[in-house]
């Protein structure tokens, strides 16, 4: 009889100690998923995506750059432009706007020339006022912020449509590539 009481003592916490395995199985499980979804997706959806698509989108007769870490989805018939924040959000959007929208022109000399209009109409005051210039071609585009982060169009000499960024302030370096791109 003396045996059995250590046997059964040492069964014991064997079996407290399988108890408690799958939890840190569970918790060690969900953090690797966490790191994967965060930092493996949105690289690998990139390489992906540009893998199949490559660099650019046309509209128009233009090639429109897709910066690293940017995919192009089509909706309603022309390019819009995602960032890929964390998979399933996105954090700024590059919209193309044309003129049969019906809101406004996007012709460069009348965008020029009532951008402080455009700015009032999208609900972003003016704060910055840019120019891009390569060769013949010119960008002239408007800036501005309100709580739900940057807001900025642009319209070519060259081009038929307007670029409109929103979103997160970070991706406005990859916006003046974009720009850039329109410009060639």
């Amino acid at each position: 009889m003396k045996r059995t009481k250590p046997i059964r003592a040492l069964e014991d916490r064997l079996a407290a100690r399988r108890r408690r395995k799958p939890w840190l199985s569970f918790v060690l499980l969900t953090l690797v998923l966490v790191l994967w979804y965060k930092y493996w997706i949105p690289p690998a959806a990139d390489w992906l995506w540009h893998a199949i698509y490559g660099k650019s989108v046309g509209w128009h007769g233009r090639a429109i750059a897709v910066p690293k870490d940017w995919y192009a989805a089509w909706p309603n018939g022309r390019p819009e432009l995602h960032h890929f924040a964390v998979p399933l959000t996105r954090d700024a959007t590059v919209a193309i706007r044309t003129g049969s929208e019906g809101r406004v022109a996007v012709t460069y000399d009348y965008f020029r020339a009532h951008s402080a209009e455009v700015a009032a109409n999208s609900g972003f005051g003016i704060q910055t006022i840019r120019t891009f210039v390569r060769g013949p071609n010119q960008a002239f585009c408007i800036q501005g912020y309100n709580g739900a982060g940057m807001n900025e169009e642009c319209a070519f000499t060259n081009a038929d449509f307007a670029l409109l960024v929103y979103g997160a302030p970070a991706a406005e370096r990859d916006f003046d590539a974009i720009v850039r791109s329109v410009l060639q």
